[in-house]
C-alpha cells in the first residue's frame, strides 16, 4: 500500500514539474522569423503572453499585413497556454481592411528558442501561411 502511495506521489509531483516546464516554454523577448515565402514575422512574448505580433500573408489580393493586436485593441495580448501553445482570432485595424466578414486567425507553438504556427485571413480577401521564428 506504501508503494502505490508513494507512486501516485511521485506522479502528481512529475505532472506538476511537467507543467511547470511547459509553462515556460516562451521565453520572453523577440522571436524573428520568415514564411516559407519569405515574407517576414515578429513575435514578441512577455510574461507568458504574446504582446505583439506582425508577418504577412500572401493573400487573394497580394501581400496583406498581418497585426495583432490591431490598433483600437492596443493592449490585449494572446495567452500563451502551458503547452506552449497560442491562438488569436480578431480582425484587421479600422482602415486597412473594414469589412464585417474580415476574419484573421494566428496560431503558433514554442518549443525552445523557436515558434512555429500559421497565419489565415478569411473574407473578402483570403490567404494562409506558415511561419517560423526564433529567439
Amino acid at each position: 500500500m506504501k508503494g502505490r502511495v508513494a507512486l501516485l506521489v511521485s506522479v502528481v509531483l512529475a505532472a506538476f514539474a511537467f507543467g511547470a516546464l511547459s509553462a515556460t516554454a516562451a521565453s520572453n523577448g523577440t522571436y524573428k522569423g520568415k514564411t516559407p515565402g519569405g515574407l517576414d514575422v515578429l513575435v514578441k512574448v512577455k510574461g507568458g503572453k504574446v504582446v505583439k505580433f506582425d508577418g504577412d500573408v500572401y493573400t487573394s489580393i497580394g501581400i496583406t499585413s498581418f497585426v495583432f493586436p490591431p490598433s483600437g485593441q492596443k493592449g490585449k495580448k494572446i495567452t500563451i497556454k502551458p503547452n506552449g501553445t497560442f491562438r488569436a482570432v480578431f480582425q484587421a485595424s479600422p482602415g486597412d481592411y473594414s469589412w464585417k466578414d474580415d476574419k484573421r486567425t494566428v496560431t503558433g507553438k514554442f518549443k525552445g528558442g523557436k515558434v512555429t504556427g500559421s497565419m489565415k485571413v478569411e473574407g473578402l480577401i483570403s490567404g494562409e501561411d506558415t511561419y517560423s521564428a526564433k529567439r
